[in-house]
């Protein structure tokens, strides 16, 4: 489990959850002003760390759409798991 201590210092604490995972798809207002926010979160690369680790499929986290997750999620290389010889 991860350590979510960070959250306490997020830019988003008490904001509305309803900001960081608006209707729609795409380069709305709403997400626009989410991801503006996040620019000067003191957490935002713990909270993108959390959110491609988890993976979290939905909303804002660390400025970063779910698009904008998925895409790193693909670009990253998979690691290969091998047996160990016995």
């Amino acid at each position: 489990m991860h350590n979510q201590g960070w959250r306490a210092r997020a830019a988003c604490a008490g904001r509305s959850p309803n900001l960081w995972f608006p209707e729609g798809a795409g380069n709305s207002a709403a997400t626009q002003e989410a991801v503006a926010i996040c620019r000067s979160c003191p957490v935002r690369t713990q909270c993108a760390e959390y959110a491609l680790a988890q993976p979290e499929n939905f909303g804002i986290w660390g400025g970063l759409t779910q698009d904008d997750r998925k895409n790193l999620t693909l670009a990253r290389p998979r690691r290969r798991l091998h047996a160990e010889p016995l």
